[in-house]
Parts: structure tokens; sequence; C-alpha cells
């Protein structure tokens, strides 16, 4: 960016003070392409208002850019010899140069010039975008140059271990030839946060929503990456949302890649001998939807090159829709996918809350609040199990939605320990509670009545778990006549010991039976029966 020192007046003014002659300092406004003003002491131009290049904006060393919301588009007709609509100035002698650009919107949609043009340059350069969104490109004679973002080092400057590119805080990126970020000449950089979508909306050769190439190095996470490829595939043609070529380490974690017709998630090769591509590539959803029968590839982690030469390891993958995740035979080249690993915790949800255990007879309903699962790494499952001493587990599998399962085949005066466990491909976390055994002890008085005479029924509940609370707990009294149905007398509750009794006046022989309802993390002893006769 050229700034302009403009004076207040057509020449500097100056006053005199006590014998000192002072001039005024200049003003800055309005000093770069687009309407806005510079503030000198934070390095930062301000847009004021929307604008149209037509030529490269060069922003100078260590100046932000900060769009306050509005748009810059290209002059179609423009000539953009800095091959991008905003680019960096370069840094002093091989020291990198800096710059920031934040809140705006970069239109280059309908340039059409032959030579590829960026949205955005780093040349030499470190620096971020934060909430940045780039759409279009270039749709010229040049189908394989023009980038949304391009990150590379053409000019030699010298980096730190910890200088880098940052494309993150919910930028947005779209609609570019040949991708939508690329970076290369061993720079370092983090695409985060962000949204990568629909590169090459031209048609016709191969596009990546983010290319890694020439020994660049960084981290791709948490992303949503979309492609749409509605071509038949063919070896110029191939859309992938990640394509790594020649990397130092490439961490491709915590991302959702989706779209429609997609060839491939992760595309891994190797074309020059002398370099390596490495990458590691863990808790990432890979969703597709093929609709074309002439497209029918779609792996979701291809690797086109075997042996020393890569080093990809695919950890935690959770596979949507249909992909070929194993191997796929592309014009006659065999693609092998990376295979995901067992768990390894790095992704995992959160454990299922308020866990509890309704004793029943011979069986429980259990209880959670869902657990949290990020969503790269999406619950596919709850596991519910119930575990005593010298008892065989039982447990239960439920969908990912669930929030209930009922265990069945337990033992009535067996406590159990009970757990719900949340399984992702990023991991597993569990919630517990207990079910303590109960019993019912259950009396009448007198057993044998005569005609018209009252019998009293008592019992008491009690427990193993010496912190059970018996109070208050609802026993139900069942009846049965000589030769009868079994049917509901009454409902009585426990004291504060666990006591209950009722009072019952039978016509005949009677056996009765105290049957507990059942309470979180009690079980219930439902077959003591006492028998009263006339």
């Amino acid at each position: 960016m050229k700034h302009i020192r403009r004076a207040l007046g057509a020449a500097l003014a100056t006053a005199t003070v006590a014998g000192l002659s002072l001039v005024a300092q200049p003003a800055f406004a309005e000093a770069g392409p687009c309407p806005g003003t510079d503030n000198p002491a934070t390095s930062t131009h301000a847009l004021s208002a929307d604008c149209q290049l037509s030529a490269t904006w060069v922003v100078e060393d260590g100046w932000s850019i900060d769009g306050n919301g509005h748009t810059i588009t290209a002059d179609p007709a423009g000539t953009f010899d800095g091959g991008a609509l905003i680019k960096n100035a370069p840094g002093v002698g091989s020291t990198p140069a800096t710059m920031t650009v934040a809140h705006l919107t970069v239109d280059a949609t309908g340039v059409t010039q032959a030579a590829g043009v960026n949205g955005i340059t780093f040349d030499g350069a470190k620096g971020r975008l934060n909430q940045v969104t780039v759409v279009g490109g270039n749709l010229g004679t040049a189908p394989d140059s023009g980038y949304g973002v391009e990150i590379t080092n053409t000019v030699g400057a010298t980096f730190g271990s910890l200088d880098q590119v940052k494309v993150d805080n919910g930028s947005a990126i779209s609609g570019y030839q040949a991708a939508a970020v690329h970076a290369t000449d061993g720079m370092r950089f983090t695409v985060l946060s962000s949204t990568i979508a629909d590169p090459n909306l031209g048609g016709g050769t191969g596009a990546a929503g983010i290319l890694v190439d020439g020994l660049a190095h960084g981290a791709i996470t948490e992303n949503h990456i979309h492609l749409t490829d509605s071509e038949p595939a063919s070896p110029s043609s191939f859309r992938a949302g990640v394509e790594l070529e020649g990397t130092l380490r490439v961490e491709v974690k915590r991302n959702i890649f989706s779209g429609t017709d997609a060839d491939f998630g992760i595309s891994v090769d190797n074309a020059a001998a002398t370099q390596k591509t490495t990458a590691a590539v863990d808790c990432n959803v890979f969703a597709r939807n093929d609709s074309s029968a002439s497209d029918p590839y779609g792996v979701a982690v291809a690797q086109w090159t075997t042996g020393s030469k890569t080093n990809v390891q695919v950890t935690n993958a959770t596979f949507q829709g249909n992909w070929n995740a194993t191997t796929g035979v592309v014009n006659g080249t065999t693609v092998t996918a990376g295979v995901p690993n067992v768990h390894d915790g790095h992704c995992p949800p959160s454990g299922p809350l308020n866990v509890a255990a309704l004793g029943g007879d011979g069986r429980s309903k259990v209880t959670w609040q869902a657990a949290a699962a990020p969503e790269w790494a999406p619950l596919t499952d709850y596991v519910v199990k119930a575990q005593a001493p010298g008892q065989p587990d039982v447990s239960v599998t439920t969908g990912p939605n669930a929030t209930s399962a009922t265990l069945a085949g337990l033992k009535n005066k067996v406590s159990y320990v009970v757990t719900v466990t949340a399984e992702s491909n990023g991991g597993a976390a569990t919630g517990t509670t207990r079910l303590s055994a109960t019993k019912i002890a259950f009396t009448a008085k007198p057993r044998l009545i005569h005609r018209g005479a009252t019998s009293m029924l008592s019992g008491k509940l009690s427990s193993g778990d010496p912190h059970a609370r018996l109070g208050k707990r609802k026993i139900v009294i069942w009846g049965k006549h000589l030769g009868g149905r079994w049917a509901k007398v009454g409902t009585v509750r426990t004291t504060s010991k666990g006591t209950f009794s009722e009072r019952v006046k039978p016509r005949k022989r009677t056996t009765y039976r105290a049957v507990y309802a059942g309470h979180p993390d009690l079980a219930s002893s439902h077959r003591t029966t006492v028998s009263v006769r006339r």
C-alpha cells in the first residue's frame, strides 16, 4: 500500500511560538486504492465503502486491511500484474513481510485475463486472514492457474520456525480455478475453522480445496470442506478436498469433507522422487453422495504412491455415504485408500450425564442425558452394560440418538454397576451409576382368619447398599384368589425405615404378592408372596 502524506495546505504550514518554529504534521486519509482511513499507530487501513480494483493492491509491509464488512470486487477488464487482487509488498532484504486482512470480502468473479489471478497472495510474507471471504476465480485461458489464497515464497525470504500464514476465524474461500488455498515453497500455514467450497467452477481441469506441495507444512483443522463435481472423471478433472504432494508434514484433523460426486476426500501423491509426503489424518468425517453413474470413483483417502516416499497415517475416520473406503482403480492406476486405525482417543465425546437405572423384575430401564460429540467425530452408538462380581455381563447397544435402554436378564438379588458408554470414531466416554439389590420381607397376621375377619399384611424393603434410600418407596399389593387371576389390591408407601403394611379382608383363600415398583438405583424382588386362608 502506498501511503501518501497529505499536507494541511498546499505546503507545510509553519508557526512561531516563543521563538520556536513549528511545522504542522501531515494528516492521513484515504491513502489506499479503496476509500477509507489510515491509522499509522496501528498500521491499519480501514475501508469505509465497497470498491472495485482494476489493478493489484500491493499492501505495504507491516500494514493491515480492515474491511469493516465491505467488499472489494475485480474489474473484469482490469490488469492484475501482481497476480492477485491483493498482495503484500516485499519485506526488507531477506526478512519476511507481514500482512493481515480482516472482515473483508474479495470477489474476483468474472476476471478473464489469460494469466492466473489469485484473490489474495502472501509471497515471502507471514500474517493472517481473519473472517475473510474470497469468491470467484479466473475462468480464462489459464485454467490451471488461480488460487483463492496463495501462500508462497518466490522472493526467498528467510522465515523463523514459528512464522506462518493463518486462515481462520470463519473465513470462507470458494470457486477458485486451481485451488481455494495453495501453500508451497516450504511455507508454514494453518487453515482453521473455515469453509472451503467448490473449487474449479469453470470445469475441465483438476482442482483441490486445499493444495499443499513444495515441502510446505502446517495444519488443516476443524474446517468444512465441500466439493461438487458432476463431470465424468478423467485424468484432468479430478476434485480433491485436500491434495498433498511433497509435504514435510501436514496435520489434517477434525474436518468435515462433504459433497456430491466428489472424487477424493484427500489425495496423496509424491511425483518428485527426491521428496517425501507425510501427513497425519485424524478424526475426520468423509461424507459423499454420488448420484452420477459416470463418476463412480470416490476414494476417501487416496494414496497414489506408496513406499518410503509417502507416510500418511489415517486414524479415527468416519465414512458416510458411498465412498470407496478401501481401494479404487482410476484410469488404470490403482489408488489405495488409507485404512483407519482403532480408536486412539484423540477426539472423544463427552460422557453421558445423569445416568440412572430404574429397577424392575429381572430388568432395568437405564436413562441418560445425551453425550456431546464434535461434528467431526460424531457419535456412532451407546453401549449400556450391567456388571456384577460372579455374574455374566448384561449389555445392549443402541443408536447414537438414544437416551434410554432396557437391560433384561438381571438377578433381582444382585447389585450391579451400570455404565453407559458413548462411542465415536474419535474415542469413547462413560457415565456410571449403581443398581443396588433389594428384597422384600412379607408376612400376614394371622395367616388363618375367620369369615369376615381382617388380616394385616406387613413387610420391609431392604437393600445390600447401606446408602440406599428406602423411605417413601411405592409398594404395590396384588392378590389372587384360589383358582382366580392376579388383581391389584392397593398401593402403600414405605416408612423411613423401609417398612409397610396393608389391611385385607379376604372372602376365600388368597395369595398376596408385594411388588416393589422400582426406583432409580435400586433393583427389586417381585416374587415374595404370602397366603391367607379363612
